[in-house]
């Protein structure tokens, strides 16, 4: 008898070759016989992206265990990575991962009272765009504290003052404040910096302050000479003590100024 053969099988992953063992001209013998479906494993591809690009693509036979390829992350970036199976699936795959730069936050507080002033969002490598500072009474804005160039990680960056008059920054103003802006008045000094003789924000140092430096200094001088001492602390002197062009400046009480308990003072180029 002619064997009627059946339809050919299905198998997930896998396609149909032949029938093991059946008679080449399809007529069963006077036997018994087995025939066995041959099978071929399928092959499927998984196509990899980055951010909608393709990156690479790899073949697996089905059931095979996946692994994702390497990929050069770089500096500055953070890589998702690739979601694939632990073993290939009966059917292609195309995956994506993100790949994006990295962004940080550059935290700006007022030093004056601490309190925040804004949070700037930065990518790697840029730099922070930093606003004005808030204003404060009586205090000069100094600087920022703090690298808002080539931002590569979150960073706080503080607003620094300095308070007016304060002119060597130690936090407290004193005669020897009052001495130093008197030499620049004079000229004596002209290193440092510019905002110690802008007293009234357009760079223009009026007569009243110079006044008013002088004063400081010479009722500090005077109070020296009162407790005793002849001549003034060697600070005061060294401050008073001349420089390029050399100014000398001598400390006279004169009869009038004596009487009524007045300082006086006498400044003579040389």
């Amino acid at each position: 008898d002619v064997i009627t053969v059946p339809e050919n099988p299905e198998k997930l992953g896998y396609t149909f070759d032949a029938w093991d063992g059946m008679p080449e001209d399809g007529v069963l013998p006077a036997a018994n016989i087995t025939v066995t479906a041959v099978w071929s494993v399928n092959t499927y591809t998984i196509t990899y992206k980055v951010n909608g690009e393709e990156y690479t693509a790899q073949t697996y036979e089905f059931g095979a265990a996946v692994s994702a390829p390497e990929y050069t992350v770089p500096e500055g970036y953070t890589f998702s990575g690739w979601s694939v199976p632990e073993t290939m699936p009966a059917e292609d795959l195309v995956v994506d991962a993100t790949c994006t730069i990295n962004v940080y936050e550059v935290t700006l507080i007022d030093g004056f009272n601490g309190d925040p002033i804004a949070v700037l969002y930065v990518e790697h490598g840029q730099d922070a765009i930093l606003p004005d500072a808030p204003e404060h009474t009586g205090y000069i804005f100094d600087r920022w504290d703090g690298d808002s160039t080539n931002v590569t990680e979150d960073l706080t960056i503080t607003a620094c003052y300095w308070l007016i008059g304060d002119v060597n920054h130690d936090g407290e103003i004193t005669t020897y404040d009052a001495l130093l802006i008197m030499r620049y008045a004079l000229g004596l000094e002209t290193e440092g910096n510019e905002l110690i003789m802008d007293f009234n924000g357009n760079d223009a140092l009026t007569h009243l302050m110079r006044f008013l430096c002088f004063a400081g200094a010479l009722a500090q001088h005077n109070r020296i000479c009162k407790h005793g001492r002849s001549e003034p602390k060697d600070s005061v002197k060294l401050l008073l003590q001349p420089r390029k062009p050399r100014v000398a400046a001598t400390v006279k009480k004169q009869n009038r100024a004596a009487q009524e308990g007045l300082p006086g003072l006498l400044l003579s180029h040389n």
